[in-house]
This record gives C-alpha cells, sequence and structure tokens, in this order.
C-alpha cells in the first residue's frame, strides 16, 4: 500500500491505486502468489540474487533494494538481480554504492522505468 500511495503521491498514476484491480484479477487468476516471502540466493559477497516466487512485485524489489544496500555498507558496492517476481519485467536489478543507490528495469520494453 505504501508502494501504491507514493506512485498516487508523486503524479505517476499508472504505477499506484490505479493498479489495483489488475493486482486483484492476477492474484484471483494464479499470476500473482499471496503465500510465502522472497528469498536471497547465490550470494556471492557484494552479488545477490532475490527469488520473488511470484509474490507481488512491490515488496521482492523493496528487499533487493535493501539488500544491496546492505552489501554496499559491507563492500562498497552492493548489486542483487531479482526473478520470479509479479511485475511484467524479466530482472530488477537494485546497484547501490556507498554514495549513491540504483534501481534498473532489465526486460522486453513493454513497462518504462519510473521514479
Amino acid at each position: 500500500a505504501r508502494v501504491l500511495a507514493y506512485a498516487d503521491l508523486s503524479g505517476i498514476d499508472s504505477h499506484g491505486s490505479a493498479r489495483l484491480p489488475a493486482y486483484v484479477g492476477a492474484i484471483g487468476g494464479g499470476a500473482i502468489a499471496v503465500d510465502g516471502e522472497p528469498s536471497v540466493h547465490s550470494d556471492g559477497g557484494a552479488v545477490a540474487l532475490v527469488d520473488g516466487h511470484d509474490l507481488l512485485g512491490h515488496p521482492v524489489t523493496t528487499l533487493a533494494f535493501e539488500e544491496a544496500v546492505s552489501r554496499a555498507r559491507r563492500y562498497g558496492i552492493g548489486w542483487v538481480n531479482v526473478r520470479r517476481s509479479s511485475q511484467e519485467i524479466d530482472s530488477e536489478i537494485a546497484i547501490a554504492t556507498m554514495n549513491k543507490a540504483v534501481a534498473m528495469k532489465i526486460g522486453p520494453p513493454r513497462s518504462a522505468r519510473t521514479g
């Protein structure tokens, strides 16, 4: 809810509460999982992989971003890829360095990264 509200308040209506009907439909149709938690795999020091287990993309990407920041604090840089997130993407990447953090989208050109 926090991410949707933030998108609405930031004027990014396409990624805010307007997405709720689509999310409800995807959950009802089984495309988005509702049970479980995202998990961190392939721990490689500054690099990791977050498996979203087909859960809603917001908490999955939040975990990846927090993980990248944590790794940046330890190693000076953190790079975290995401797989199996409900977002319409092939991969989310969160990169953090000691002073900056970046989220990127890699995948088909059907949705643009906002923010």
